[in-house]
């Protein structure tokens, strides 16, 4: 089942598209090339419009009338498979933040595979395409915590956290066990460590 709507290139896209996969070199940096400017707006355009304006991995919302303050993320990191630069299934719109914690972290359970796979069972990551988020990640608020094995790693590769940390004035990255104990504690549906989370973010206290 696919949950996000991949880019459909056509015209000038596609055929760029198709020289790219017949190429015989495809460097990682090849992004960044003049000639891509174009592909990259319609791709930006397509998953701002599919995505209403919504982070791929920390559903957070951001509004705003032009694409500066989001990132094309590479679900599988362009640095380490350039083949799937194009690929629409590696595609979509991330934060600046989740698109920069997670960087280029490995994301394939098979990292030698040279076909892009079809199904979320072969990633690391909660896949914006083949993947229900809910099934993963469960939020309250700001705080999110990891249902399935790629939530988890979802939830601390990108940080999601972060959000509650600014909330309330925890270091940033969250990396502190006690964190992590309480949010464990309050999707257990643990009342007195929801009230320190609560308490935390209305009172804007540091731990």
């Amino acid at each position: 089942m696919i949950y996000l709507e991949p880019v459909c290139y056509a015209d000038d896209d596609l055929t760029f598209v198709q020289a790219f996969e017949l190429s015989d070199t495809k460097p990682a940096d090849y992004w960044s090339a003049d000639e891509c400017s174009n592909i990259k707006t319609t791709i930006k355009r397509h998953y701002l419009d599919k995505q209403r304006n919504t982070c791929c991995y920390c559903r957070q919302i951001i509004i705003v009338d032009h694409g500066r303050v989001w990132d094309t993320e590479h679900i599988v990191p362009r640095k380490t498979h350039p083949g799937f630069m194009f690929t629409p299934q590696n595609l979509a719109l991330a934060c600046p933040d989740c698109n920069g914690h997670k960087a280029s972290k490995q994301t394939l359970i098979e990292p030698n595979t040279s076909m892009y796979p079809s199904t979320g069972d072969s990633f690391l990551v909660v896949h914006p395409h083949f993947d229900s988020y809910e099934e993963h990640i469960a939020m309250v608020g700001l705080v999110y915590s990891g249902i399935s094995d790629k939530g988890t790693w979802t939830v601390v590769n990108c940080d999601l956290n972060r959000h509650a940390g600014r909330a309330f004035g925890w270091p940033e990255p969250i990396a502190d066990e006690r964190f992590e104990d309480l949010v464990d504690d309050v999707f257990d549906g643990d009342g007195v460590a929801q009230g320190i989370i609560r308490a935390m973010i209305e009172s804007d206290l540091s731990p």
